[in-house]
């Protein structure tokens, strides 16, 4: 029998000042808070969880690209978190070309965390 993982239950973020993110991550990107241990901030993203760490956030090593997301996820409220954050001067890093069969785009949190943001409406029309 094999082992496989059912569920991702947590993630970690970096950021020199977890708290100063957490106006980002509830409001522009609409995640409720779910404090679970305590000072750490934690944010609830479906049935997992977004912990925010004090730390330096660390770009991907060894990667023939100049970024890659640290965390993807998607979302029925794509369109209205995309405005939110073009709203911020937030940039769009990259995004899903022409013929993909979703919709999806790649930007920075504050602390410079690299976020995938994918349309949960399902394929393009």
């Amino acid at each position: 029998m094999s082992a496989h993982i059912a569920n991702p239950i947590v993630v970690t973020l970096w950021a020199p000042d977890p708290e100063a993110l957490i106006p980002f991550y509830t409001t522009t990107l609409r995640l409720p808070r779910e404090d679970l241990h305590g000072r750490t901030p934690n944010l609830r993203v479906g049935d997992m969880h977004l912990v925010l760490m004090a730390g330096q956030p660390q770009p991907p090593l060894n990667t023939q690209r100049e970024f890659w997301p640290i965390f993807a996820w998607s979302t029925p409220d794509y369109a209205a978190i995309e405005t939110a954050l073009l709203a911020q001067a937030v940039p769009i890093l990259e995004r899903s070309p022409a013929g993909q069969p979703h919709e999806w785009f790649m930007f920075p949190d504050p602390a410079g965390n690299i976020l995938e943001l994918v349309n949960a409406a399902g394929p393009r029309s």
